[in-house]
């Protein structure tokens, strides 16, 4: 489910809840649903703004090009780092495996990666 469904289906259940409210069978059941309308229609606005928010972060990251072997490694072990290169032309120049290199049984090519700002990503997930 993605977070627009999330939000889609939240809005509705607010939707049907002020419409029971509205219709009424018994003045506490119409104030409780119609507190858990409000309660969901704050719902949708925070994850509507934690939506904008992480847009707005993944957006904000740089975009270079590392080696696919580099960058499996970079996930598992590579407490050092690796180099991100600023264009595929400099990957593919500096880059030992993509010359020749590869450890074997492992293709090696220029893959495009994105680099984010964990801070600004953590910012986003404030509210939660």
């Amino acid at each position: 489910m993605t977070l627009a469904e999330l939000v889609a289906d939240i809005e509705k259940l607010a939707e049907r809840n002020e419409k029971i409210a509205e219709e009424g069978s018994s003045a506490t059941e119409d104030v409780a649903l119609g507190s858990i309308a409000q309660e969901q229609r704050r719902i949708v606005k925070l994850l509507r703004t934690i939506g904008a928010d992480l847009h707005e972060a993944l957006s904000a990251g740089r975009i270079g090009w590392m080696d696919s072997i580099s960058f499996q490694h970079e996930l598992g072990s590579a407490s050092g780092g690796n180099t991100v290169f600023p264009s595929k032309k400099q990957c593919l120049k500096h880059h030992t495996c993509i010359s020749g290199e590869a450890q074997e049984g492992m293709e090696c090519t220029a893959i495009q990666v994105r680099v984010l700002d964990e801070e600004a990503l953590i910012a986003a997930l404030d509210p939660l």
